[in-house]
């Protein structure tokens, strides 16, 4: 990761994945309850069983591949995250990401890194299983679950690895409220405990409306 990071500096390539100070400046439009923090942790493991970090890599195309839908795009995850934030290194480490989403439903989609041309990637997010995440109104800070995945590993040219092909079916979330609570109070204390609300896999029309809390 490394050889990489310091390949695209020398390059002016822009690294997408940063941890951040959640200041004021950045957690204002969470404290005036216009947007709510969401807490996801992606654990990815190989088919040889080994654990494949989601987010090491700095330039984006390399780590997991994220992207979100809402109401106005039908439920289809058309915005690829991109920029994702950690509040902290021990966050990214632990596959932990924020998105700070206003009140809804939201859709998430995810796969590989990116290893094709732009338009088929985006297109195997419209096509990949999508999980319906339901923020409610006036919560700081959400937590919306533990993914875990499974992945075929792709070595690179300088012997890193990044994530292939999710087996889609493979995935499930799981409930570590507890482990959420210990983050939130070492990287988001402002924000006070989260509400866990974990995601599910969408099936059926796209809901409409603002869940309850």
């Amino acid at each position: 990761m490394r050889r990489r990071a310091a390949l695209s500096l020398l390059l002016g390539l822009p690294a997408c994945a940063s941890v951040v100070p959640f200041n004021e400046v950045v957690l204002a439009p969470v404290l005036r309850g216009e947007r709510t923090a969401v807490l996801m942790r992606f654990v990815v493991t190989g088919e040889d069983g080994r654990d494949l970090p989601p987010f090491e890599n700095a330039m984006g195309d390399d780590g997991l591949g994220l992207a979100i839908g809402d109401f106005d795009s039908a439920g289809v995850p058309t915005r690829r995250i991109i920029a994702a934030r950690f509040p902290s290194e021990a966050a990214q480490a632990a596959g932990a990401v924020i998105l700070f989403l206003p009140p809804g439903y939201h859709y998430l989609a995810m796969q590989g890194a990116r290893r094709t041309d732009a338009f088929s990637y985006e297109a195997g997010f419209r096509a990949a299983p999508r999980w319906r995440v339901a923020v409610p109104a006036q919560v700081p800070l959400l937590y919306a679950g533990s993914f875990r995945l499974r992945a075929r590993p792709i070595r690179l040219l300088f012997g890193d690895v990044v994530i292939g092909q999710v087996d889609q079916d493979a995935t499930v979330v799981e409930d570590e409220a507890a482990w959420a609570r210990t983050l939130a109070e070492r990287d988001l204390p402002r924000l006070g405990p989260p509400l866990t609300r974990l995601a599910v896999r969408h099936a059926g029309p796209v809901l409409l409306g603002t869940p309850r809390s």
